[in-house]
Protein backbone atom coordinates (compact mmCIF):
# COMPACT_ATOMS: atom_id res chain seq x y z
CA UNK A 1 0.00 0.00 0.00
CA UNK A 2 3.48 2.68 1.09
CA UNK A 3 4.94 1.78 -2.92
CA UNK A 4 1.26 2.60 -4.11
CA UNK A 5 0.64 5.76 -2.33
CA UNK A 6 4.61 6.76 -2.91
CA UNK A 7 4.07 5.97 -6.88
CA UNK A 8 0.55 7.85 -7.07
CA UNK A 9 1.74 10.76 -5.58
CA UNK A 10 5.60 11.21 -6.17
CA UNK A 11 5.59 9.55 -9.87
CA UNK A 12 2.50 9.99 -11.65
CA UNK A 13 1.53 13.51 -10.07
CA UNK A 14 4.81 14.37 -11.16
CA UNK A 15 5.28 13.19 -14.71
CA UNK A 16 3.45 15.23 -18.21
CA UNK A 17 0.50 13.62 -18.80
CA UNK A 18 -0.53 13.66 -22.54
CA UNK A 19 -4.78 14.25 -21.33
CA UNK A 20 -3.43 17.49 -19.90
CA UNK A 21 -1.59 18.83 -22.87
CA UNK A 22 2.16 17.66 -21.29
CA UNK A 23 0.99 19.58 -18.46
CA UNK A 24 1.52 17.12 -14.73
CA UNK A 25 -1.07 16.40 -12.68
CA UNK A 26 0.30 18.40 -9.62
CA UNK A 27 1.29 21.66 -11.84
CA UNK A 28 -2.66 21.40 -13.06
CA UNK A 29 -3.96 21.31 -9.69
CA UNK A 30 -1.73 23.96 -8.85
CA UNK A 31 -2.80 26.36 -11.92
CA UNK A 32 -6.42 25.34 -11.63
CA UNK A 33 -6.59 26.23 -7.78
CA UNK A 34 -5.13 29.35 -8.12
CA UNK A 35 -7.33 30.23 -11.16
CA UNK A 36 -10.66 28.44 -10.18
CA UNK A 37 -10.41 28.29 -6.24
CA UNK A 38 -11.32 24.81 -4.54
CA UNK A 39 -13.61 23.27 -2.54
CA UNK A 40 -13.66 23.84 1.27
CA UNK A 41 -12.48 21.31 3.38
CA UNK A 42 -14.95 18.41 4.33
CA UNK A 43 -15.36 18.80 8.69
CA UNK A 44 -13.43 15.83 9.91
CA UNK A 45 -16.76 14.72 11.90
CA UNK A 46 -18.52 14.56 8.53
CA UNK A 47 -16.21 12.67 6.67
CA UNK A 48 -16.31 10.19 9.61
CA UNK A 49 -19.92 9.79 9.43
CA UNK A 50 -19.66 9.43 5.62
CA UNK A 51 -16.35 7.26 5.40
CA UNK A 52 -15.78 5.90 8.85
CA UNK A 53 -16.44 1.84 9.12
CA UNK A 54 -19.98 0.98 10.16
CA UNK A 55 -19.99 -1.15 13.48
CA UNK A 56 -22.56 -1.52 15.85
CA UNK A 57 -21.46 -2.44 19.60
CA UNK A 58 -22.83 -2.71 23.28
CA UNK A 59 -22.48 0.05 25.24
CA UNK A 60 -21.53 -0.51 29.09
CA UNK A 61 -20.40 2.13 31.90
CA UNK A 62 -17.31 2.50 30.08
CA UNK A 63 -18.74 3.37 26.67
CA UNK A 64 -17.87 0.91 24.18
CA UNK A 65 -15.33 -1.05 23.02
CA UNK A 66 -13.95 -1.28 19.43
CA UNK A 67 -11.12 -3.37 18.48
CA UNK A 68 -10.20 -3.29 22.00
CA UNK A 69 -10.02 0.04 22.97
CA UNK A 70 -12.96 2.13 24.81
CA UNK A 71 -14.34 4.95 23.06
CA UNK A 72 -16.86 7.12 26.02
CA UNK A 73 -18.89 10.43 25.72
CA UNK A 74 -21.24 12.13 27.72
CA UNK A 75 -23.99 11.40 25.00
CA UNK A 76 -22.98 7.54 26.02
CA UNK A 77 -23.08 7.94 29.79
CA UNK A 78 -26.90 9.23 29.42
CA UNK A 79 -27.35 6.74 26.93
CA UNK A 80 -26.34 3.68 29.24
CA UNK A 81 -27.72 5.01 32.35
CA UNK A 82 -31.19 6.12 30.87
CA UNK A 83 -32.01 4.42 27.47
CA UNK A 84 -33.38 0.89 27.68
CA UNK A 85 -31.97 0.08 24.47
CA UNK A 86 -27.87 -1.63 24.80
CA UNK A 87 -26.65 -0.97 21.17
CA UNK A 88 -25.42 2.07 19.47
CA UNK A 89 -24.21 2.58 15.47
CA UNK A 90 -20.51 3.81 14.80
CA UNK A 91 -18.47 4.87 12.07
CA UNK A 92 -14.56 4.56 12.81
CA UNK A 93 -11.82 5.89 10.58
CA UNK A 94 -9.21 2.75 10.46
CA UNK A 95 -6.37 5.32 9.68
CA UNK A 96 -6.46 7.19 13.48
CA UNK A 97 -8.25 5.37 16.14
CA UNK A 98 -7.96 7.82 18.67
CA UNK A 99 -11.95 9.31 18.57
CA UNK A 100 -15.32 7.60 16.59
CA UNK A 101 -18.81 8.98 15.64
CA UNK A 102 -21.66 7.09 17.58
CA UNK A 103 -24.70 7.44 17.17
CA UNK A 104 -27.07 7.95 19.96
CA UNK A 105 -31.09 8.41 18.91
CA UNK A 106 -30.99 10.32 15.51
CA UNK A 107 -27.78 12.63 16.21
CA UNK A 108 -23.83 11.84 16.15
CA UNK A 109 -21.39 12.40 18.84
CA UNK A 110 -17.60 12.30 18.84
CA UNK A 111 -16.63 9.57 21.64
CA UNK A 112 -12.90 10.12 22.08
CA UNK A 113 -10.56 7.09 23.04
CA UNK A 114 -10.07 6.22 26.85
CA UNK A 115 -6.16 5.36 26.34
CA UNK A 116 -4.67 8.82 24.79
CA UNK A 117 -1.85 6.51 22.86
CA UNK A 118 -3.89 6.03 20.41
CA UNK A 119 -4.32 9.64 18.46
CA UNK A 120 -3.37 8.81 14.72
CA UNK A 121 -2.68 5.18 15.11
CA UNK A 122 -4.18 3.10 12.31
CA UNK A 123 -5.70 -0.07 12.71
CA UNK A 124 -2.83 -1.76 11.13
CA UNK A 125 -0.30 0.01 13.75
CA UNK A 126 -2.42 -1.19 16.26
CA UNK A 127 -2.80 -5.01 15.21
CA UNK A 128 0.37 -5.51 14.65
CA UNK A 129 1.33 -3.78 18.18
CA UNK A 130 -1.06 -6.40 19.46
CA UNK A 131 0.37 -9.28 17.78
CA UNK A 132 4.24 -8.52 19.25
CA UNK A 133 2.01 -8.01 22.41
CA UNK A 134 0.02 -11.44 22.49
CA UNK A 135 3.39 -13.04 21.17
CA UNK A 136 5.72 -11.78 24.44
CA UNK A 137 2.79 -12.10 27.17
CA UNK A 138 2.41 -15.54 25.93
CA UNK A 139 6.42 -16.22 26.04
CA UNK A 140 6.82 -14.67 29.99
CA UNK A 141 3.47 -17.40 30.41
CA UNK A 142 5.08 -19.82 29.41
CA UNK A 143 8.08 -18.88 31.23
CA UNK A 144 6.47 -18.21 34.37
CA UNK A 145 4.34 -21.81 34.38
CA UNK A 146 7.84 -23.53 34.04
CA UNK A 147 8.73 -21.84 36.99
CA UNK A 148 5.96 -22.58 38.98
CA UNK A 149 6.27 -25.83 37.66
CA UNK A 150 9.81 -26.34 38.86
CA UNK A 151 8.84 -24.98 42.52
CA UNK A 152 5.82 -27.01 42.78
CA UNK A 153 8.51 -30.04 42.01
CA UNK A 154 10.72 -28.90 44.61
CA UNK A 155 7.98 -28.53 47.35
CA UNK A 156 6.64 -31.99 46.71
CA UNK A 157 9.97 -33.07 46.87
CA UNK A 158 10.84 -31.70 50.32
CA UNK A 159 7.45 -32.70 51.35
CA UNK A 160 8.18 -36.09 50.48
CA UNK A 161 11.39 -36.15 52.32
CA UNK A 162 9.74 -34.36 55.31
CA UNK A 163 6.89 -37.08 55.49
CA UNK A 164 10.03 -39.88 55.03
CA UNK A 165 11.49 -38.49 57.69
CA UNK A 166 8.97 -37.94 60.13
CA UNK A 167 7.18 -41.47 60.03
CA UNK A 168 11.00 -42.87 60.71
CA UNK A 169 10.73 -40.98 63.92
CA UNK A 170 7.65 -41.60 64.71
CA UNK A 171 7.75 -45.22 64.21
CA UNK A 172 10.98 -44.70 66.49
CA UNK A 173 9.24 -43.49 69.49
CA UNK A 174 5.74 -45.33 69.40
CA UNK A 175 5.57 -47.99 72.16
CA UNK A 176 5.76 -50.65 69.78
CA UNK A 177 8.94 -49.18 67.95
CA UNK A 178 10.56 -48.78 71.39
CA UNK A 179 9.51 -52.64 72.37
CA UNK A 180 11.40 -53.65 69.11
CA UNK A 181 14.13 -51.26 69.10
CA UNK A 182 14.20 -50.31 65.93
CA UNK A 183 16.78 -47.63 64.69
CA UNK A 184 18.11 -47.19 68.10
CA UNK A 185 19.42 -50.30 69.27
CA UNK A 186 18.93 -52.44 66.82
CA UNK A 187 16.39 -55.34 65.69
CA UNK A 188 15.58 -57.64 68.31
CA UNK A 189 17.41 -55.40 71.46
CA UNK A 190 16.37 -56.87 75.25
CA UNK A 191 16.64 -53.44 76.32
CA UNK A 192 14.51 -51.96 78.42
CA UNK A 193 12.21 -49.73 76.29
CA UNK A 194 11.70 -46.99 79.21
CA UNK A 195 15.74 -46.84 79.35
CA UNK A 196 16.18 -46.84 75.21
CA UNK A 197 13.52 -43.87 75.59
CA UNK A 198 15.50 -42.29 78.19
CA UNK A 199 18.95 -42.31 76.49
CA UNK A 200 18.36 -41.60 72.76
CA UNK A 201 15.33 -40.39 71.38
CA UNK A 202 14.26 -38.55 74.03
CA UNK A 203 17.35 -35.96 74.06
CA UNK A 204 17.38 -35.86 70.32
CA UNK A 205 13.36 -34.76 70.39
CA UNK A 206 13.93 -32.50 72.60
Amino acid sequence: MQMLILYVVDVYHNRTHPGLGGETPNNCWTRLAQEKGVVADVPERTRRRAFGKLLNRKVTGRGVRVFGVDYTCKALRHFHLHDHETHVDLRIDLGDLGWIMVRVGDEWFPAMSLQKCFDGVSYDEWQAAALELRLKFRDEAMLQEKVVADALAKIAAINAAEQKTFATLLRNVTPAGLARGVGVTGKGSSRNPSHIFKEGQFREMR
